[in-house]
């Protein structure tokens, strides 16, 4: 956090987690249907690039959904950060 383009993309990404995902990909998906890449057959390279940011945005929204509670439970059963992700976070996102 010591350097400027840190602390300015760090706020650019964290501003994004408070826009609601349609009001961001309704655009998008606008977007590339007009332009004809939504082929599923044959996904144009564009395509390739978009589904990871989209998909991105999905966990981290669902991510945030847990609650802290849990979080916080395991880290007072003495569970180390990773173990709490590998135990709690990850199986939930496994889940339907």
């Amino acid at each position: 956090m010591h350097r400027k383009l840190f602390k300015g993309l760090f706020f650019y990404f964290i501003s994004a987690l408070f826009i609601p995902f349609p009001i961001l990909m309704l655009p998008v998906a606008k977007q590339v249907a007009f332009l004809g890449l939504d082929n599923q057959v044959r996904p144009d390279p564009a395509v390739r690039r978009v589904r990871p940011v989209v998909q991105h945005f999905i966990f981290v929204a669902y991510i945030n959904s847990i609650p802290m509670e849990l979080e916080e439970a395991a880290i007072m059963a003495a569970a180390s950060t990773w173990t709490v992700f590998r135990k709690i976070i990850f199986p939930l996102l496994g889940t339907r």
